[in-house]
Parts: structure tokens; C-alpha cells; sequence
């Protein structure tokens, strides 16, 4: 089954075909990287794991879990990218912000995952500007094609979402 592709100002965007979603499996970074701030009963901060997740048995409320969580689908797990892009192999998770925007949340324990192998190769091919949020570290990035990804232009969001300053990718220790 072919998937057509879209462009949503200037972003493709494959319209979803059921038949290509996977199941999550021994994947559970969305509960580690993700800021849940819409649920009173959940509020999570990025880069910490979920209270209601465990090593042992996965979500511990899986079948009455927030609705944030039933709705939360990232790019592997429609069929997006690749299969050698999922989250817990990259360490990165890969969703859409509502203003159309990608946002790469990557795990604090590999800060600089997003830039490395697979995934940092994917997001050679990114042409439109995108969000990198690791931990409470967010930063816009503008891709360059042909250029490295450490020379990349980058800036800091500040906590009220606005671009405080440009910098080279290797002027930063982190993500």
C-alpha cells in the first residue's frame, strides 16, 4: 500500500495508513522524555521518567491511562520514519508541535543523540527548522544543507518560548 505525501507549509506530511502503524513493543521513551502539562492527575516534567512507569512491568495504569497519553503517537510509531529509527534505539522521539513544527525530544542521558548515526543522517535530510527539546533544554534549529550538523545555526528557547540567541552547535557541551 503506497503512502501519498503532503505539504503542510512547506513540511511533507504522509497522510497516515493504519496498515503501516507498529506497536510500541519494548519501547517506552515517550514516557521519559515528554512534558505532560494538560492532565491535573500527571504532571510530568521532560526527561523524567513517568511515576506510573516501571523497568518491570511497563505503565503501571496502562489500560486507564490520561488521554494524552491514548492520543500520543510519534513519527515510528505511525510509520513516519524508519524502523531503524526507533525511539529507544536513537534515543530520540519524534513528533509534531500543533504550530506544525518537529520536535525532537531527546533523552538527558544521550543529550546529543539527535545529532548522532541514524538519526542524526535523518535530520541531515530536514529542510524546514525544527525544535530539539532535551530535559528542560529546548533550542530551535535551522538546517543547512551540505553543512555538518555542528554548524547548523541554533537557538535557545527560553521557558516563555522565546529564541533568546543564536549559536554554533559546538559552542554547546549538550543538546
Amino acid at each position: 500500500m503506497s503512502q501519498s505525501v503532503d505539504q503542510t507549509d512547506g513540511i511533507p506530511v504522509r497522510q497516515l495508513d493504519p496498515a503501516t502503524f507498529r506497536e510500541c513493543g519494548d519501547c517506552a521513551l515517550c514516557c521519559k522524555v515528554l512534558e505532560i502539562v494538560e492532565s491535573e492527575d500527571l504532571d510530568k516534567p521532560p526527561g523524567q521518567w513517568c511515576r506510573h512507569w516501571s523497568k518491570k512491568c511497563g505503565c503501571a495504569i496502562y489500560e486507564k491511562r490520561e488521554e494524552v497519553c491514548k492520543i500520543f503517537n510519534c513519527f515510528w510509531k505511525v510509520g513516519l520514519i524508519p524502523e531503524d529509527l526507533k525511539p529507544n534505539k536513537t534515543k530520540c522521539v519524534l513528533s509534531m508541535y500543533k504550530e506544525g513544527y518537529l520536535i525532537v525530544s531527546v533523552d538527558t542521558a544521550v543529550p546529543t543523540a539527535w545529532k548522532e548515526g541514524a538519526m542524526g543522517r535523518y535530520l541531515q535530510g530536514w529542510e524546514k527548522p525544527f525544535v530539539v527539546q532535551c530535559g528542560l533544554d529546548k533550542s530551535m534549529v535551522w538546517p543547512t544543507p551540505g553543512l555538518p550538523i555542528h554548524n547548523w545555526r541554533v537557538a535557545r528557547i527560553s521557558n516563555k518560548g522565546e529564541v533568546e540567541r543564536y549559536l554554533k552547535l559546538k559552542e554547546k557541551s549538550q543538546c
